[in-house]
């Protein structure tokens, strides 16, 4: 099965301090360097909403807490939720859902063996150049730049081609990630971009946010208190494999994938700094292994 996580608010799933540039990094994949949500951080998150799954069932389903670990494995497995569409502000439609054929050939395979699709996984677009992009609907995120046709997504100005290959990803992922009412409006702002640039974008594209504490007396800043924070921006959008491994502590398949699915729609936290509004996601969740 796949787990869609919707960024309703920014995302913040850190690594700890850090000593580069930013204090306090989100975790990212090692060899890629896109971001990432843990696997064990949205099974916590998952586990701790679970007002829709009985008493016991949730060990079951989870497994029993850590000083219990030895008596058996939850029955469901949970892979690293990794980046399907990075908002990105535009100098037109106000911003885009980007992607590049590297994130949807990952999410090809995975939507392949969850079961959410079959055969019908749209071709993978090709960008060759770096300064093209491939888009869905050119009429929102597209404008015309004398007689040319741009589109401009921070700081980078891209050449865009309408493309019925992005339309029909368009509208796979936001028939399985997405509530009815936002379809259409992803549908509008989805492109395809190189992967090169796609790096680039999730490094350069994503929310940094300055923090600091005061001293109550003075009002200034606080001794070591001053620190730099990275998050996902709103309306990011993940992915993740969830494998249902029944064993002799948990429920039977039909039982896991149920209390899995009873998740769906649902909204709830994921991640660190949520008493200032960070982490808000809803889940969706699609197919059968």
């Amino acid at each position: 099965m796949l787990v869609f996580i919707h960024a309703l608010s920014p995302l913040h799933v850190g690594i700890g301090h850090s000593p580069g540039a930013i204090d306090l990094p989100i975790a990212r994949d090692k060899a890629s360097g896109f971001p990432i949500v843990p696997g064990s951080g949205l099974k916590g998150a998952l586990r701790a909403h679970t007002s829709s799954i009985p008493g016991r069932e949730v060990i079951k389903v989870f497994g029993p807490e850590t000083t219990n670990a030895s008596d058996h494995a939850g029955g469901i497995h949970f892979g690293d939720a990794h980046l399907l569409a990075l908002p990105v502000r535009s100098i037109a439609g106000t911003f885009a859902w980007v992607t590049s054929p590297y994130l949807l050939q990952r999410f090809a395979r995975d939507a392949i063996e969850s079961g959410v699709v079959r055969s019908d996984i749209p071709p993978i677009p090709k960008l060759e150049d770096r300064e093209k992009a491939r888009l869905a609907h050119a009429e929102t995120i597209a404008w015309l730049d004398g007689k040319e046709l741009k589109v401009v997504l921070e700081d980078l100005d891209l050449k865009p081609n309408e493309d019925a290959q992005a339309k029909a990803w368009s509208e796979l992922i936001a028939k399985h990630a997405l509530e009815a009412s936002w379809g259409t409006f992803f549908q509008k702002r989805f492109l395809v971009v190189h992967d090169d640039i796609m790096r680039y974008l999730s490094v350069h594209g994503v929310d940094v946010t300055s923090r600091n504490r005061l001293e109550n007396d003075t009002k200034t800043v606080a001794d070591g208190a001053l620190w730099t924070e990275e998050s996902l921006p709103t309306e990011s959008l993940l992915c993740a494999f969830a494998a249902i491994v029944p064993n002799n502590g948990t429920l039977p398949q039909a039982g896991l994938e149920a209390a899995l699915q009873a998740l769906n729609g649902e909204t709830l936290h994921i991640g660190g700094k949520t008493t200032v509004g960070r982490g808000r996601c809803r889940i969706a969740i699609g197919g059968r292994r």
